[in-house]
């Protein structure tokens, strides 16, 4: 998966059609493993032909991620966020800010928020 995750913009045909495998080895991986799924995932959601698979795949790793990595994978994945798909994002931002345990986090989620809510 660390291999795979830069490679993802040169290599987005070869990945995607390896994409079930991903999705299974990250939801059974280790935190590294996942963080790397999730940008492969945020990479290839900026594909049009790839989109309607890959953003909910995305945004269900947002949801159940543990808070302390949902900052980080906002950020990976702000550069998948559109007009078509902000307002989920907005939600999973609002929604999940209230679990966070330090202001730290918090302020990474706002600075994302920010940037989404330009588009």
């Amino acid at each position: 998966m660390i291999a795979l995750a830069p490679i993802v913009d040169l290599r987005h045909k070869e990945i995607f059609a390896s994409l079930k495998e991903i999705i299974k080895t990250v939801n059974k991986g280790s935190v590294i493993t996942i963080d790397n799924g999730v940008e492969i995932l945020a990479k290839l959601n900026k594909h049009d032909k790839y989109f309607n698979i890959t953003d909910p795949l995305l945004i269900e790793q947002l949801w159940k991620c543990p808070i302390k990595q949902l900052p980080m994978y906002i950020e990976k994945s702000l550069v998948s966020i559109n007009k078509q798909n902000k307002e989920i994002y907005q939600s999973i931002i609002e929604k999940r800010k209230l679990e966070c345990k330090n202001d730290s986090q918090v302020k990474r989620l706002d600075k994302s928020l920010k940037q989404i809510n330009k588009l």
